[in-house]
């Protein structure tokens, strides 16, 4: 294949500018650290590895801050984590499973962070905010319906979901049933409009298997198992504006698609184990084809770095076949220094990592070879399958098949996210903090029982009530130790505790003295028996006749 040069002078004073204002902003919003972001160096010294789900992590998202992360997995499960409020225990805040059996496919937090939009392999999205709490759940087609664009929802399993770069109240969906459906969070009974993508094979359908916009949401991208990645504008949806003819193996899943910033590029990854980079004003030929990158799952990614110097996506394993990697490669060529070294080679020299990391020797090369390697890492235990490098914290998470998701950072480099719960110790409790559970007071918290939401609108106002009430918000006075003071006798805590709270007079007392203490009072006031049967009970009628002693004996010795 020949190389193709996508790099040129003016291309090269666009991306330096383009990075130079991604740092700017960045950088203002960050304006309380010390640090600057630098994304020529991938942040991958250090790692924290985030524990909770028993199958493969199919899913992640961050809010737009950096703060909350989100992960999905096969084991049906969405785990939500805090790491402001993390320690080094590193546990998730909250588990809830959107749909009981289904699988979680894809998860994205809203670009206003406050919703959380989630696809399993059901066929109705779901939202929740940012605790988890559900907030709508969207309607399900009409299975009996051939025509699609009549359905309301989907009918088939989703593959894909996403929110519209600016517009919070709309997003995306993709499905199985060979549509993708754009919805309006405020109208669940139906879609607000709909793509039927066409088969190439005349009378099928073809599962779509992902859908995305660009930044400016004037295309959206669609991949689908017949192998062709299709180009629509909103716009006009009845056919796309471009279609990629066999842009990948018949049958496969299209899995991942993302643009680049500027909406020229578009990076695809497939279960052909290929990656693939399109100019989608030219698309005989891919830019690059990286081939013999072994991917197992449909969930399997593909992104840029937030500067777009690197591309980076994971290798699925088998179990017994050790770890996955995650492969980094530049997007235009190994960047070289005047003298024709690379410039980079000092920077690994300087990079210390908790595990051992596998540095491939570079490619030499001018710009304009694509996609040489940058860097080859292990991660993890099995395959190595969603990636997601936040923008804004400068930190890189993996989605594992052994169910773990990995966090690596670069403290030099990085902000906040897993740097602060990293050394965090766990809080210690004080005496008075433990909550006792007694007869009169107190709630009883049963694991995996139905959620349900209480309102705390009042809750100030209580709590205000109740310190303002001298009985209920009475200390118990504690026993003295020594002499007495204050008309109090001093004790010990072992007298105190057999006088006052294990006092049991029970064993004193006659039961049967007990019983007949209400006996009269029952006989007078009937409470429990008589009346309840006192509207149908028949009136008693009792043999009142005499029967002489040997008549009597006479029976008994005949029945005898």
């Amino acid at each position: 294949m020949n190389d193709v040069n996508i790099d040129d002078d003016d291309n090269d004073d666009d991306d330096d500018n383009d990075n130079k204002e991604i740092n700017k902003d960045i950088s203002d919003s960050d304006s309380d650290s010390d640090i600057e972001l630098n994304y020529t160096v991938p942040p991958v010294s250090h790692e924290v590895k985030l524990e909770g789900h028993t199958k493969m992590v199919s899913a992640l998202s961050l809010d737009p801050s950096g703060s909350r992360l989100a992960t999905g997995s096969y084991d049906n499960y969405v785990k939500l984590w805090d790491f402001n409020g993390m320690d080094m225990s590193l546990k998730s805040f909250r588990t809830f499973e959107p749909e009981e059996g289904n699988q979680i496919i894809d998860l994205k937090f809203s670009i206003s962070g406050d919703q959380i939009l989630v696809a399993t392999n059901g066929s109705m999205p779901r939202l929740y905010d940012r605790d988890g709490i559900l907030i709508e759940e969207f309607i399900k087609g009409d299975p009996y319906l051939h025509d699609m664009r009549k359905t309301k929802g989907h009918i088939q399993a989703l593959s894909s979901c996403m929110w519209h770069p600016y517009d919070k109240q709309l997003f995306l969906t993709s499905a199985a049933d060979s549509t993708v459906r754009i919805w309006d969070v405020n109208q669940k009974r139906s879609h607000k409009d709909i793509i039927v993508v066409k088969s190439k094979n005349r009378g099928t359908k073809t599962r779509i298997t992902s859908a995305v916009f660009n930044i400016t949401a004037t295309n959206i991208a669609v991949g689908a198992q017949d192998g062709i990645i299709r180009i629509y504008e909103p716009r006009n949806t009845s056919i796309p504006s471009i279609a990629i003819e066999d842009a990948h193996m018949s049958g496969s899943d299209i899995g991942s698609l993302e643009f680049s910033r500027d909406g020229r590029l578009l990076l695809s990854r497939a279960t052909d184990d290929t990656l693939k980079l399109w100019d989608i004003r030219h698309v005989s030929k891919p830019l690059f084809a990286q081939h013999d990158l072994s991917c197992f799952y449909a969930e399997s990614n593909a992104i840029f770095s937030p500067d777009e110097q690197y591309v980076l996506t994971g290798t699925s394993v088998k179990k017994e076949d050790g770890p996955g990697q995650l492969k980094i490669y530049y997007t235009q060529g190994a960047p070289l220094d005047l003298n024709g070294n690379n410039d980079h080679d000092d920077n690994d020299s300087e990079h210390h990592h908790h595990h051992h990391h596998k540095k491939d020797k570079k490619k030499k090369g001018h710009r304009g070879q694509s996609f040489d390697e940058a860097y080859s890492l292990d991660v993890g235990l099995h395959s190595v399958v969603k990636l997601l490098w936040h923008q804004r914290i400068n930190q890189i998470l993996v989605g594992n098949g052994d169910g773990s998701t990995y966090v690596l950072y670069d403290p030099e480099k990085s902000i906040n996210g897993a740097k602060l719960c990293a050394n965090k110790q766990p809080r210690r409790k004080k005496v008075d903090e433990y909550e006792f559970i007694s007869r009169s007071s107190g709630q009883v918290y049963t694991p995996h029982a139905i959620y349900k939401e209480s309102s705390n609108s009042n809750s100030k106002r209580k709590r205000d009530k109740l310190r303002n009430d001298p009985i209920a918000s009475h200390h118990p006075e504690m026993p003295l130790n020594g002499p007495g003071r204050g008309g109090r006798v001093g004790t010990n805590y072992t007298h105190y505790m057999m006088k006052y709270i294990m006092k049991d007079t029970t064993h004193d007392e006659d039961p049967r003295e007990a019983l007949l203490h209400y006996a009269k009072k029952a006989e007078e006031n009937p409470y429990f028996i008589a009346p309840a049967y006192k509207k149908n009970q028949p009136k008693p009628v009792f043999d009142e006749s005499e029967i002489d002693e040997e008549e009597l004996k006479r029976e008994v010795k005949r029945r005898a």
